[in-house]
């Protein structure tokens, strides 16, 4: 009986229904940890390659990884679910999912990291992902790229 009295005091409490949704997460802790770490980190990394090549900092862009974060968690969290509910055992969606995330944003922090030391390693390594650049200038496609105003039309820029 004392129990279900402490459970029921914690319930009516917001601070008690905090830590109850807290404890939903608990499972993926460590996956949400890499994600902001590693979304921070490309942050920081942009900045610091903006503030290199003299482009102006905006608050566009904090928003973009604030809301770019919040999708990453939701979807890893989404595909947790599902796979709780219908019981997978043999196969971790989430997990392949966040992943994928990883390789993604750390292929930005490599860009970042291009322009910011202009590196041979780091630029050989560019260009192995990317390819080949359009003008063999890889830190000037990465700049123009990442700074490209993306709610134009393709018309508009034309």
């Amino acid at each position: 009986m004392e129990t279900i009295n402490k459970i029921s005091q914690s319930i009516s409490s917001p601070a008690g229904w905090l830590f109850a949704i807290l404890g939903r997460f608990t499972s993926l802790k460590d996956v949400f940890f890499l994600l902001l770490l590693i979304v921070i980190a490309d942050f920081i990394t942009g900045l610091v390659a903006s503030r290199k090549k003299g482009v102006p900092c905006s608050s566009r862009r904090l928003r973009q990884s604030i809301s770019k974060m919040l999708c990453y968690f939701g979807v890893v969290y989404l595909l947790f679910e599902f796979q709780n509910i219908l019981n997978i055992d043999w196969i971790a969606s989430y997990k392949i999912v966040a992943g994928f995330i990883y390789l993604v944003e750390l292929i930005s922090i490599l860009e970042n990291m291009a322009v910011i030391t202009e590196n041979k390693i780091f630029m050989k390594i560019v260009k192995l992902i990317r390819g080949k650049a359009q003008k063999d200038d890889i830190v000037n496609d990465i700049i123009n790229e990442k700074n490209e105003d993306k709610t134009l039309s393709k018309k508009d820029k034309k």
